[in-house]
């Protein structure tokens, strides 16, 4: 949420780039433009949220006891980086 968060932010600049990671990590945008009235970025911004709240609601029921949403997956290689293995993501680091 902290990245929502930052969709309003009071800088164009912080509020552009956030809303480009979310939409890399997800695929999404919610029609949010930096650059909008503060009423139509509100409307995107709450349209993240409840997106947000709605997947955190459907993981909850996911997650086996004992374990955490951002704990790796047994599956992640070795050269998988951190911010992969809480996405369930492995990558190869070598280039």
């Amino acid at each position: 949420p902290v990245t929502i968060d930052r969709l309003e932010d009071e800088n164009t600049f912080v509020r552009q780039h956030a809303a480009e990671v979310l939409r890399e990590i997800t695929g999404r945008n919610f029609g949010f433009r930096a650059n909008a009235s503060p009423r139509r970025r509100k409307k995107a911004v709450l349209a993240w949220r409840r997106w947000y709240d709605e997947q955190q609601a459907g993981k909850a029921e996911e997650v086996p006891e004992g374990r955490t949403l951002l704990e790796p997956s047994r599956k992640a290689s070795k050269e998988t980086t951190g911010e992969e293995k809480m996405r369930g993501r492995p990558v190869n680091t070598a280039r």
